[in-house]
């Protein structure tokens, strides 16, 4: 309880100063912020409290995580987008004019209400559910000693990938038409859907390699490890397909038609995240282990081919041709977490489970677009004009049904999937409840279809 009372004091005397000192800078690079924000620079200071509030938010979640109240962080999750789209939808059916600013707000108080409840939470947990203990004894210094040996990696490597993925967006607003950041911005934060659906996975799998490595079951962590890559790439294939279909809807419903033009860029920036996977896993891995010094210098070497690709593609083709850089660099980035996460911790992982499913997505997707481009989009046309439900017109029901109906044919067809994974997958859904239920009955169903 000291530890993460005083933990608590210490990020507020750090980030307190860093918010002022970025208002600063702010202030003195005015004229070069302005260049990529145009006449948005109240933006910045509108955003600003984000600063403080992202800062803690990731305490507030692994504080929770820690207590093993996973629920709650995905119900904050759920509240924050729940407000954060309910009320992108009402501004931009009910305003005529809708200025950024309004949407700025939006961002800002769909994500202070979590950080309200989050820090409630946090308070009441310290001060009923959580006893003192006898480190109570510890003084701040003992403490900034045992949080920089961890904290001070993993620090870094956030700042890497925070930089890398704020350069891409200036390196957009300042080599290409500024209108193409508002695109990037919204193809990254579309595709970090089915990322984030891992990545909130990935968090109680770092606890349980934490207690499997303290007592060096590494037979049991290669087990879940190797399984859990199995089930999390069916999973972000799944939600990527779905996502894929639903894109143009996405566009036209909560940006309009316009924005429409920015689907190809969505589209790619989806179909990249899938490529992300094995360093979530290999992350979740080394955070826990004895090799947690390789943090930075891994994270440093992947930035190396990112950015490079990224910018080669910037500058000579475009906007296009950054993604299709970015979608080079996440493949040979890919490679190499699978190679290292093999060298690292001897971990193999199989191409039948881990490899065939990745071709079989996008053979899926390349026969569904066929499809569609012959015959699919005129009969979603002539449906969607007899029940006179034109506002559906940028979505294809039955594409999205052709396309999950070849892909699970082809897992089964190729056995990617076999019983006793099917069972170790149902035992995961062992409530009573609807949900539960129902799932437990849909693998009993394609349980008859699979064979050893």
């Amino acid at each position: 309880k000291s530890f993460i009372v005083k933990s608590l004091n210490l990020k507020l005397l750090f980030v307190l100063p860093f918010f002022f000192l970025s208002i600063l800078i702010f202030n003195i690079f005015f004229e070069f912020f302005q260049i990529s924000l145009k006449n948005y620079t109240s933006l910045f200071y509108l955003l600003s409290p984000l600063i403080i509030i992202n800062s803690f938010d990731n305490i507030f979640k692994d504080i929770s995580r820690a207590l093993n109240k996973f629920q709650f962080v995905f119900f904050m999750f759920l509240i924050k987008y729940i407000l954060n789209i309910g009320l992108l939808i009402y501004v931009f059916i009910f305003l005529t004019v809708i200025k950024v600013e309004i949407i700025a707000l939006i961002t800002l108080f769909s994500n202070l209400i979590p950080f309200i409840i989050n820090f409630v939470a946090v308070f009441l947990i310290l001060k009923f559910k959580i006893k003192k203990t006898d480190d109570s004894y510890l003084n701040f210094k003992e403490i900034i000693i045992d949080v920089y040996k961890y904290g001070s990696v993993l620090s870094l490597k956030n700042f890497f990938d925070s930089f890398y993925r704020e350069f891409k967006v200036q390196s957009i607003g300042l080599l290409v038409a500024t209108e193409f950041v508002t695109g990037y911005n919204i193809a990254q934060h579309y595709s970090d859907v089915s990322v984030e659906a891992v990545r909130s996975l990935s968090k109680p799998l770092t606890i349980s390699f934490s207690e499997l490595y303290s007592v060096k079951q590494f037979k049991k962590i290669e087990q879940i490890y190797v399984t859990f890559f199995s089930y999390s790439l069916f999973l972000i294939l799944v939600l990527t397909g779905l996502l894929y279909f639903l894109t143009d809807i996405f566009l036209f419903l909560i940006y309009g038609e316009s924005y429409l033009k920015f689907s190809l860029i969505v589209k790619l920036m989806l179909l990249i995240a899938i490529f992300t996977l094995p360093s979530t896993l290999f992350f979740s891995l080394l955070r826990v282990s004895d090799k947690l010094n390789y943090l930075v210098p891994i994270s440093l070497f992947y930035i190396g081919i990112r950015i490079p690709l990224f910018l080669i593609g910037l500058i000579y083709f475009g906007i296009e041709g950054s993604i299709i850089g970015l979608a080079i660099a996440e493949i040979c980035v890919c490679i190499f977490f699978i190679v290292i996460t093999k060298k690292f911790f001897e971990i193999q992982l199989e191409f039948k489970k881990h490899g065939l499913p990745y071709i079989l997505f996008f053979l899926s997707l390349g026969i569904t677009i066929l499809i569609e481009s012959l015959f699919l989009s005129e009969f979603n046309r002539i449906i969607l004009d007899f029940l006179n439900l034109q506002i559906f017109r940028y979505f294809n029901l039955a594409s999205l049904a052709v396309f999950f109906l070849i892909f699970l044919f082809l897992i089964f067809l190729f056995k990617v999937f076999n019983t006793s994974d099917i069972e170790n997958f149902k035992a995961l859904f062992n409530k009573n409840n609807f949900l539960h239920k129902s799932i437990r009955r849909g693998l009993r169903i394609l349980n008859k279809f699979v064979r050893e």
